[in-house]
């Protein structure tokens, strides 16, 4: 899974780049808008972890790129602002048509950023027939038993 990581702020960029890259993601990070327009043209990745206060733009303007763009990945947005802004930029995210599924509040917490990439990458692993054919291929796939056991009486019973 490619992260790419907009924040004006270099540090957290290469934070959100630290520990996507040990949750075994590729990311990278950038600190302009013309570098994230160019990202997402050139190399769109699957999730954007984006900051709501930037430098010369800021988020919301991003996420209306992102809509303009239909990006078909997932967004998750980081800010130093409280609760109630991120959640309104949320649902202004998904009124747009953007799958933005969660909100980090700065000082960005390892454990929570590790606990959204995590939950992230398990929203992004639906079940296919593709994966399935894939897990039987390489053996991937545990076959366990479970016996049907009746009360009364003591028996098991017989599948048919």
């Amino acid at each position: 899974m490619r992260v790419l990581a907009f924040d004006d702020d270099a540090a957290v960029g290469r934070l959100v780049v630290r520990v996507a890259t040990l949750a075994g993601m590729e990311a990278t990070a950038v600190t302009e808008a013309e570098a994230f327009g160019q990202s997402l043209r050139t190399d769109p990745p699957q999730l954007v972890v984006l900051d709501l206060q930037l430098g010369d733009t800021d988020g919301v303007e991003q996420l209306r790129l992102l809509a303009k763009q239909h990006y078909s990945g997932t967004v998750v947005l980081m800010s130093g602002f409280d609760a109630r802004v991120l959640g309104t930029a949320r649902a202004l995210g998904q009124s747009l048509g953007l799958k933005v599924v969660g909100a980090l509040e700065k000082p960005v917490r390892i454990a929570q950023l590790e606990q959204m990439l995590e939950l992230v990458q398990s929203v992004g692993q639906s079940l296919s027939a593709e994966r399935l054919q894939k897990a039987i291929a390489n053996n991937e796939l545990l076959l366990e038993f479970q016996p049907i056991v009746s009360r009364q009486p003591k028996a098991l019973k017989k599948l048919e």
